[in-house]
C-alpha cells in the first residue's frame, strides 16, 4: 500500500527537479507538472478525509467514489 505521505515525498522529488526548465516553454511545462502533483494530492486528501483512514490503496480495483 502506498500512503498519502509517500506520494507526496515522491511529488516534492519531481518538483524539486527543475534543472531541465531552461526557457519559458519549458518553464510552463513544469508549473503544468507542479500543479496536476498538487492536485492530485489535494484530491487524495479529500478522499482519505472522506474514508478517515491513515492511507489510500491506489492499487486497488475497488472504485473509490
Amino acid at each position: 500500500m502506498i500512503t498519502i505521505d509517500r506520494i507526496k515525498n515522491i511529488a516534492e522529488d519531481i518538483i524539486a527537479d527543475d534543472e531541465w526548465v531552461n526557457d519559458s516553454h519549458t518553464k510552463s511545462e513544469h508549473k503544468g507538472i507542479k500543479d496536476g502533483l498538487n492536485r492530485l494530492i489535494k484530491h487524495l486528501e479529500d478522499l482519505q478525509q472522506d474514508k478517515l483512514g491513515t492511507s489510500i490503496d491506489i492499487f486497488s480495483t475497488n472504485k473509490v467514489n
